[in-house]
């Protein structure tokens, strides 16, 4: 399983060489492009490895269900992703593979969780 996507590349930052806004899915996302072997260009659409980067004491918990989101949380990369936890899928704007949660919280499994995550990776191939 991998968690790499077809992305559109909707924006390059001006001012930090490495933020990247992203179409994914239906859901605009800012990510940190951890890895660029070329130059990248606005409107194209790339494939990128999509990973979630968590800090070490990030929070997860189960909420009622709602549409699956991603909620930029304040400024910089933060965001609280919602979607549903199955084993080691985790469905929120996209389908994202994360052996991290499912092992660290096996009761969210199959449940509507809120997931702060540090920020989204974005690996370009």
């Amino acid at each position: 399983m991998n968690n790499i996507k077809e992305v559109k590349l909707l924006k390059l930052s001006e001012t930090i060489a490495e933020e990247v806004t992203l179409l994914i899915g239906d859901e605009v996302v800012e990510c940190f492009a951890s890895c660029c072997p070329y130059e990248l260009e606005v409107g194209r659409i790339y494939s990128a490895e999509i990973s979630l980067n968590l800090s070490q004491s990030y929070e997860v918990q189960e909420v009622e269900p709602t549409d699956v989101r991603a909620v930029k949380k304040g400024r910089g990369f933060s965001y609280y992703l919602y979607g549903y936890l199955n084993d080691k899928e985790f469905m929120t704007f996209t389908a994202l593979f994360d052996e991290d949660v499912h092992y660290e919280y096996p009761d969210l499994n199959n449940k509507f969780i809120c997931l702060e995550v540090e920020r989204i990776d974005a690996s370009f191939c």
